[in-house]
C-alpha cells in the first residue's frame, strides 16, 4: 500500500504539497518533520523524497522504476576552485577565504544530517537531524550569495554574519589590558555555562544554537588572549 502510493507520487512528478500530505499519513501528523515540510527549501524537498522512498522500501529515488527521469542527488559536489576562481587570487578578501572553509563544513554537515535524518529512532533525534540539515543548507546559501555578489561586482556584499563577528574582533583591539582581562574572565565563564547547559541534556532543540554561541565566544577569547599576550610582551 505505502510502496504503491509512493510510486504513484513519484510518477506524478513528486509535487511537494502532495508528498507532504503523504508523509503525514505514513509517519503520523505528530512527526516533527511535518513542521519542516512547510518550508519551501530544496534541502527539505530532497529529504522528503528520500524519506518516503525509504519508508516504501525502495531504497532511494534512483531505484524507483518507471520514472520519467532520475531525481537529482541531494547536493552537488563542492567545486570551490572551479566555481569561484577569485578565491585563488592573492587579493581576495580574507573574509571570503574564511567563508570558503565554512562552505565546505556546511556541505559536509548537511550531507551527514541528510543521511541520518530518517535513520533516527526518537522524535528528538529526528528534529535535531532535520534542523541541522536545513540550517546547514541555509548557511551554504548565505555563503553562495556572498560569492555571487563578489564574482559579479568585485566588492563584498557583507550581509553574512561573519562580517559582524569580524567587526566585534576589531572592536576588541581598542580595549586596554585591564578591560581585556575582565572580558577574558567573562568569556570563560560564559563558555563554561553554555557547555554545562548542553551537558544537562535538556532543551536539545537549542543544542546547535548553543554550539554556535560557544564557537563565537571561543573565537573572541582567542583574540582576547592574543591581545593580552601582546601587552605582556611589550
Amino acid at each position: 500500500m505505502i510502496k504503491e502510493a509512493v510510486f504513484k507520487w513519484l510518477q506524478a512528478g513528486a509535487p511537494h504539497s502532495q508528498g507532504a500530505r503523504l508523509f503525514s499519513l505514513i509517519a503520523g501528523r505528530h512527526h516533527p518533520f511535518n513542521k519542516l515540510l512547510q518550508l519551501n527549501s530544496n534541502a527539505v524537498y530532497s529529504a522528503l523524497k528520500e524519506g518516503l522512498c525509504r519508508r516504501a522500501g525502495i531504497g532511494s529515488v534512483h531505484s524507483a522504476p518507471s520514472l520519467h527521469k532520475p531525481a537529482a542527488p541531494p547536493a552537488a559536489p563542492i567545486r570551490i576552485r572551479e566555481d569561484w576562481p577569485f578565491l585563488q587570487d592573492p587579493s581576495c578578501p580574507p573574509e571570503l577565504k574564511i567563508l570558503a572553509a565554512d562552505k565546505i563544513t556546511a556541505y559536509q554537515k548537511y550531507t551527514a544530517a541528510h543521511l541520518a535524518l530518517f535513520d533516527c529512532t526518537t522524535p528528538v533525534e529526528q528534529f535535531q537531524a532535520a534542523k541541522e540539515c536545513v540550517e546547514n543548507y541555509i548557511a551554504n546559501r548565505l555563503i553562495v550569495s556572498e560569492f555571487k555578489h563578489f564574482k559579479e561586482h568585485k566588492q563584498l556584499l557583507g550581509k553574512h554574519p561573519i562580517f559582524l563577528g569580524l567587526k566585534k574582533l576589531k572592536e576588541l583591539r581598542k580595549l586596554n589590558v585591564v578591560q581585556l582581562i575582565k572580558l577574558k574572565e567573562n568569556l570563560e565563564h560564559s563558555i563554561w555555562r553554555i557547555q554545562f547547559e548542553i551537558k544537562k541534556g535538556d532543551k536539545q532543540h537549542l543544542t546547535i544554537e548553543r554550539e554556535k554561541r560557544i564557537q563565537e565566544k571561543k573565537d573572541q577569547l582567542a583574540e582576547v588572549e592574543r591581545l593580552i599576550k601582546e601587552f605582556t610582551e611589550h
